[in-house]
């Protein structure tokens, strides 16, 4: 039976600076994956891998409407901004948060790539769906913590 929720993939902090957040987690003992861009999105992450899920920090690297939001946020001082969930498929995920009223945004195609010293990865894909109104709740509830 294919589940909208399997369980936790990954949990992503945005920062303000994507450079130094990679050298402080790298400094915290993180073995810090080479840098990842979605274009679409205008961000750039790395992930800390572990056995069955991973950490993410995401920033901003070029302004786009899907980032909009995002950037104001950061200006409050960013922090945790999703915890993704493991699915059976963006649609079914998409239709159950529907049902849960979150008000989801319509599942989102991704194109990841990552540079290395060795150059470019070949690209690697990935649809999403996004629950809304995450990031608004997850900054409106640690500000007041």
């Amino acid at each position: 039976m294919k589940r909208a929720v399997k369980g936790l993939d990954h949990v992503v902090v945005m920062v303000d600076g994507i450079d130094a957040a990679e050298a402080a987690y790298r400094k915290l003992g993180f073995q810090v994956q080479p840098r990842g861009f979605h274009k679409k999105l205008g961000t750039a992450n790395h992930l800390m891998i572990f056995d069955k899920d991973y950490f993410e920090i995401l920033g901003i690297v070029e302004d786009t409407e899907f980032n909009a939001e995002r950037r104001d946020w950061l200006k409050a001082g960013g922090g945790l901004a999703n915890v993704a969930l493991a699915t059976d498929g963006a649609d079914l995920a998409f239709d159950a948060f529907k049902a849960a009223g979150l008000q989801p945004d319509a599942p989102l195609f991704l194109i990841v790539r990552s540079r290395s010293r060795a150059g470019w990865s070949t690209p690697s894909s990935a649809r999403c769906a996004f629950p809304r109104p995450t990031c608004r709740w997850l900054a409106s509830s640690s500000a007041s913590t």
